[in-house]
């Protein structure tokens, strides 16, 4: 029976955007024996039952063959997924010569023979091939997004560091006015305690006085108003070092607030350093400059860093002016290889 010229049941092929190899050999129907040598195609549709095969050429007797109806075809396919050779066998259901602009030739192939396993082995070749440019973009698109909130994260947090930094000024300058007032009101407080230590000792002196004066009259009746005034001053002076020793109290408990405070405010802070660094260790040292400058102070290390970071955008000058600003620290050393780097750029890196 001659073979159909043309295509049928397209519908349930799948569309490959990719092709791979195909060796075809026509037999006979009746006792499967190879009438010409194997020919080199490739796929261009497949299905589940069949496959259509494309050939860049073909002999004029292979043509005459498969047009007569006659033939079936053993096939060894290529498949790319995990380089898988399948073996089958296949009936011709419909031939197209030279079809344009490709000039080539398309066999239908329905299989005869081949192993359900393989068979499925192809369908999910081809399937995996369909999924995989929208893959592809989906997992851009989600790359997409996280580097946008990346940005907005970094922005956030710059933000904060900000604020933190000028809440510690504050909080700083409030803890050393503090300090300053205690350390005034310390000196006051043992001003008054020598006083009235030099008064105990008046009292003592004035009541030896008195045992010795006590014929005289006049003289007892001044060193009692004497002794009066002392004890009157004594009281006032007992009353002021009490209330002085409770605002001292006061003001330390103050302090401590202050320093709690600080401290916290300086752990946030120290937070953002280490961001910094590791935007810095990311690459990502344009970001590392936002946190950098925001704070200007920080520990060796931290100025170290900075320097790095201005170096890598060009910054020279700022970096010279971190560097040298740390020749008495830990990190002199790396600082001074770093400042001959850049004034001498002859040396090596």
């Amino acid at each position: 029976m001659p073979i159909s010229t043309q295509q049928t049941g397209r519908r349930q092929y799948i569309r490959l955007d990719s092709v791979f190899p195909v060796r075809m050999r026509l037999v006979q129907a009746q006792d499967r024996t190879p009438v010409l040598d194997w020919i080199q195609g490739f796929t261009s549709d497949i299905s589940k039952g069949g496959l259509c095969v494309s050939f860049n050429a073909l002999p004029p007797e292979a043509i005459a063959h498969i047009k007569s109806g006659a033939m079936h075809c053993s096939l060894e396919i290529e498949v790319p997924l995990g380089r898988l050779m399948v073996r089958a066998l296949a009936k011709i259901s419909w031939f197209k010569d030279k079809v344009e602009p490709t000039e080539k030739y398309f066999v239908g192939l329905q299989y005869l023979e081949i192993s359900p396993k393989d068979s499925a082995a192809i369908v999910l070749y081809a399937r995996l091939r369909q999924f995989f440019v929208p893959l592809t973009m989906l997992v851009v698109a989600i790359l997409t997004a996280c580097i946008i909130v990346s940005g907005y994260v970094a922005l956030r947090l710059s933000e904060g560091n900000r604020s933190l930094t000028d809440r510690l000024a504050i909080v700083s300058q409030a803890h050393m006015a503090m300090k300053q007032k205690m350390d005034g009101m310390g000196t006051q407080g043992a001003v008054l305690t020598k006083r009235i230590n030099d008064l105990m000792g008046e009292l003592e002196m004035l009541n030896l006085e008195k045992q010795k004066t006590q014929k005289q009259k006049e003289t007892l009746r001044v060193l009692n108003a004497a002794m009066q005034r002392s004890a009157k001053e004594k009281i006032t002076l007992q009353a002021q070092l009490a209330w002085l020793q409770a605002k001292q109290e006061r003001s330390a408990a103050d302090a401590l607030r202050l320093e709690n405070k600080k401290t916290a405010l300086e752990k946030a802070s120290i937070e953002q350093m280490y961001l910094a660094e590791a935007h810095y260790r990311l690459g990502d040292y344009t970001g590392a400059l936002e946190i950098f400058s925001k704070n200007e102070f920080g520990d060796p290390a931290y100025l170290y860093y900075y320097g790095l970071t201005c170096e890598k955008l060009k910054l020279f000058d700022r970096a010279l002016k971190l560097y040298r600003g740390l020749l008495t620290s830990g990190f002199a050393a790396q600082a001074q290889a770093r400042i001959d780097v850049i004034e001498k750029p002859g040396k090596a890196q």
